[in-house]
């Protein structure tokens, strides 16, 4: 089996673009590693070491309370106790897991509950494999976010069914993104670029008063090559694609979106779907929802929500975009044909 697992990084910074018009303050990028991706906060000049300790202990509190891969977490926790206890866990994860209850309602292909399908199939570990029809068959029945009971006088998770795991990370950056702007507003820093292994959020503008340039990712090329160029501020952009992380078997791509219905991965047309808006947490959660839809039922529901934009890609070279984008959006690889 050859595996192929790409960055994370699906959108990156345009820095000589950033750099353009910007005075004589320098930028300063401060880099670390959380939630199993590198983080980025790029402001200008460097902050106060107090700031980012405080910044980075946040994350590690999300690391130490929300992660699958730690053996201790409230997440880890509550999937040992599935069909059998509650779990009194910290008001940060029970707010998490409401929110993510929300986006299920509106489609229920994002669902937390998918937790044991993405253990099975392992995409992005060292144990990536393709399972058998009867160990997908098996999981199908575990994955129902109906069956995740909240209580909140006591701030308990319980998952009803033995089994059951839940899973944070189609959200968990959107959401650390979010805490990290706030913090940084909280010191009044009014003026950056957060980074999470690509989940991007932009805070004011250049120092020249014009919006940040943020580099759209080719799907087809190494990391840091842009198909085109999206000007933001106090924006998030957040892409899911079948390109990010992914193992090959044969001539057969197996990406890690993974349809909760079929336990497959998602099988449509696209590769790549932005999503852009005010908060992080919203544009991690909606680009795994519209991603999952495929185009047409994506563009559809985006364009039904006024505070909320895409750029779709399909595996034709073809970009798609809603409404509130399509003046602001520069292409600049000529192999892909703007639609919309």
């Amino acid at each position: 089996m050859k595996r192929n697992i790409y960055s994370i990084f699906t959108l990156l910074i345009a820095f000589s673009l950033l750099l353009s018009g910007c005075g004589n303050k320098p930028l300063h990028t401060e880099t670390a590693f959380y939630l199993y991706t590198q983080v980025q906060l790029t402001t200008y000049g460097k902050l106060d070491q107090s700031i980012y300790d405080e910044i980075w202990s946040t994350l590690d509190n999300i690391d130490q309370t929300m992660s699958m891969n730690i053996d201790t977490s409230e997440i880890n926790r509550i999937n040992s106790q599935a069909g059998i206890a509650p779990v009194a866990v910290s008001q940060q994860t029970y707010d998490l897991i409401e929110k993510a209850l929300d986006y299920s309602v509106i489609d229920s292909k994002f669902d937390i509950s998918i937790g044991s399908l993405v253990s099975l199939w392992g995409i992005g570990t060292d144990t990536a494999r393709l399972p058998d029809q009867t160990e997908i068959d098996a999981v199908l029945p575990l994955i129902d976010y109906k069956n995740i009971v909240l209580d909140e006088e006591s701030t308990s998770v319980f998952l009803t069914t033995k089994g059951m795991q839940i899973d944070l990370g189609a959200i968990a950056k959107g959401y650390a993104s979010d805490l990290t702007r706030d913090a940084l507003l909280e010191h009044g820093i009014k003026d950056a670029i957060i980074n999470y292994g690509g989940n991007i959020l932009t805070m004011g503008t250049k120092i020249d008063g014009t919006q940040w340039n943020i580099g759209v990712q080719n799907p087809d090329e190494t990391r840091g090559l842009y198909l085109g160029i999206l000007p933001l501020s106090d924006s998030s952009i957040v892409t899911s694609g079948s390109y990010e992380r992914f193992m090959t078997l044969g001539d057969i791509k197996y990406h890690h979106i993974l349809d909760p219905s079929t336990g497959y991965p998602i099988d449509n047309d696209l590769t790549a779907a932005s999503i852009i808006t005010p908060n992080g947490v919203d544009g991690d959660a909606f680009s795994t929802l519209v991603f999952a839809r495929g185009l047409e039922d994506g563009l559809a529901l985006i364009e039904s929500l006024p505070t909320i934009e895409a750029l779709f890609i399909t595996s034709d070279l073809k970009i798609y975009l809603s409404s509130g984008i399509k003046e602001t959006f520069k292409l600049i690889d000529e192999s892909f044909e703007v639609v919309r």
